[in-house]
């Protein structure tokens, strides 16, 4: 089993050092809304609805997405990235409800072992703001701890741990009981059964 770990941390190893150091990835795209509005199905029995469903709600649209990374720091053990996304859709007939989402992340990884077995460690953080029409929506602060341990050929086991600081920017006349904004925690792990050098899992 230490034999077939090792095996494996070397063939990882030398595919990590084969990655080209910056990527970039660009898509774009067109879309038709049917419902950007999001107005509620057509009730003949609630007057309310009819009189919603006849305002404007459809629109054809453009979207457009950005992704981009580069790993400023990468060593035999050591290894560090800094990223940026966009992403953003147009809507033609309704720009009120266009959105735009950016994020910019940094992470660090460590590349280590417990006794025979290769391991791994994470840090990353990353910080999102989202805007609806003109306005300012969401901001996000997130940071995870991870970890990677290969016990053998045929088995991992991964596990994390997240913390999210979500505030919406809403009005301060607003109770508190109907507020978004939260700090939220996560926490997780799985254990994979690996087959056929890694093109089957089982969890």
């Amino acid at each position: 089993m230490t034999g077939a770990a090792e095996r494996l941390r070397e063939g990882l190893a030398v595919a990590r050092g084969r990655e080209r150091r910056l990527s970039l990835e660009v898509r774009l795209g067109f879309f038709f809304d049917d419902n950007v509005t999001i107005v509620p199905d057509l009730a003949t029995s609630e007057p309310l609805v009819r009189g919603l469903r006849q305002r404007a709600h459809e629109s054809t649209g453009e979207l457009a997405g950005l992704n981009a990374g580069y790993a400023w720091l990468r060593t035999e053990n050591w290894e560090s990235t800094v990223g940026g996304s966009f992403f953003g859709t147009y809507n033609n007939d309704l720009p009120a409800f266009n959105i735009y989402d950016m994020v910019g992340s940094l992470g660090l990884t460590r590349k280590l072992t417990l006794g025979a077995m290769p391991a791994q460690a994470g840090l990353q953080y990353s910080f999102d703001e989202l805007v609806l029409g003109e306005s300012e929506f969401l901001l996000r602060n997130t940071v995870a701890l991870s970890g990677t341990l290969v016990e053998g050929e045929h088995h991992l086991s991964q596990a994390f741990l997240r913390y999210q600081k979500k505030d919406f920017r809403e009005p301060a006349s607003l109770p508190s009981a109907e507020r978004r904004s939260a700090d939220n925690w996560a926490a997780g792990a799985v254990h994979l059964l690996r087959f056929s050098r890694d093109q089957h899992f089982l969890k």
